[in-house]
């Protein structure tokens, strides 16, 4: 396999080229397969002295775009890709915790915010898909507003189907 760098679960690549919002490119962990094939476009590394969720979270976050900004260019023929010299790129400096129980912490504390954030993003989701099918019975008639007299002073909602109604609160 020429022409391809092998790289293995948890290690890092930089894809030098820019698109929205990756001004600088993208560094992504391989998280998915046990293995992957990469283009020698890319940079390849592994972390040894890192706690490598804080790290993921890290590249995540473009804090790094700061040193990537000093020594890339963009080539006349690159086509979206930046000029990255891989000596350079593994000459920035980043400042991060020393200590990899913080940096575990850290990353725990993060994951478990994007989980959280992926169950909220999930019920938003769900909530746009019922308001659009409400929306739908209502253009077609199949959903009737009507007034409860009992009711503290707001409609009900009533659906009728096959002669079953349900009250949503």
């Amino acid at each position: 396999m020429s022409g391809y760098y092998l790289l293995k679960n948890g290690e890092f690549a930089y894809n030098k080229s820019y698109s929205v919002g990756y001004d600088f490119g993208s560094i992504k962990r391989l998280d998915r397969y046990p293995m992957g094939a990469l283009s020698t476009l890319y940079i390849c590394f592994a972390l040894k002295r890192h706690e490598s969720d804080f790290i993921k979270a890290y590249f995540d976050s473009l804090k790094w775009y700061r040193e990537i900004y000093m020594i890339s260019a963009e080539g006349a023929r690159n086509h979206g890709l930046l000029n990255v010299p891989t000596e350079e790129f593994f000459d920035t400096k980043h400042y991060l915790p020393e200590n990899t129980d913080e940096q575990r912490k850290i990353a725990d504390f993060l994951i478990a915010l994007d989980r959280r954030i992926e169950t909220q993003q999930s019920l938003v989701d769900n909530l746009k898909k019922y308001k659009r099918g409400l929306l739908s019975k209502v253009s077609c008639q199949k959903i009737k507003w009507k007034d409860i007299p009992d009711s503290a002073n707001y409609p009900k909602l009533l659906i009728s189907s096959q002669g079953l109604t349900y009250s949503l609160k």
